[in-house]
């Protein structure tokens, strides 16, 4: 049964990054949003591009967005650091309002791993990728020297793995993104598995009407 307007639950979907940046979490993310809508008054926090528009909206939806910095000037480093931590700080601020009765956390980026753990509200937390010690090395080398950047990573990969688990201790489920994952995370933290589901990527077929059309003919 569906609420009636004045009974709608809020809920807020967090993801890294939002349109008109066209990745992998903005396409699953606002999937989401077209089908919560219909029951839940639904908001949307996460972050654009500089010079994002406000392109791909809809209707009846509250944007939160943030202005992601640029990852190819010299100063990256140092702007992210600033844009992740007001990320966090600002994520931690909205939901502890009170305003939303559930949270859904679409983030594979690990940074953002301090605010979530802080979060007073019930969320569900999605996983999507898998950003190993390996992959921030390969980020951090961009910027430092390669020995430079494996110390780095490998502190950071001790402070994720830590800071992960709590967030999927404290989550109402972790949902993971393809089988990939559920495998890897049910062996890492085998007494969580009754937290993991697998809900994989789809196809959103109002995106492909010939494909839509065909199917139910």
């Amino acid at each position: 049964m569906r609420y009636t307007t004045m009974e709608k639950k809020n809920v807020l979907l967090v993801v890294d990054e939002f349109f008109p940046i066209s990745t992998a979490g903005p396409i699953r993310i606002n999937s989401w949003v077209k089908e919560l809508k219909k029951d839940y008054s639904v908001s949307v926090f996460g972050s654009i591009n500089k010079s994002g528009d406000d392109g791909d909206r809809l209707n009846d939806v509250e944007y939160y967005l943030i202005k992601r910095p640029d990852d190819k000037t010299r100063l990256a480093p140092f702007s992210f650091l600033r844009y992740f931590w007001k990320f966090n700080k600002e994520l931690v601020n909205l939901v502890n309002k009170g305003k939303f009765d559930l949270v859904v956390i679409s983030i594979p980026r690990y940074e953002f791993l301090p605010a979530i753990v802080k979060l007073n509200t019930k969320y569900v937390l999605d996983i999507r990728d898998l950003l190993d010690q390996t992959n921030y090395q390969k980020i951090m080398s961009r910027f430092v020297p390669n020995f430079v950047a494996k110390v780095i990573a490998n502190l950071f990969e001790k402070k994720k793995t830590k800071l992960m688990k709590i967030a999927i201790e404290r989550s109402v489920i972790t949902t993971l993104a393809y089988k990939g994952l559920y495998s890897y995370y049910t062996t890492i933290f085998h007494e969580l598995k009754n937290k993991f589901v697998y809900i994989p990527n789809g196809v959103d077929l109002e995106n492909f009407k010939s494909v839509k059309h065909s199917s139910s003919s």
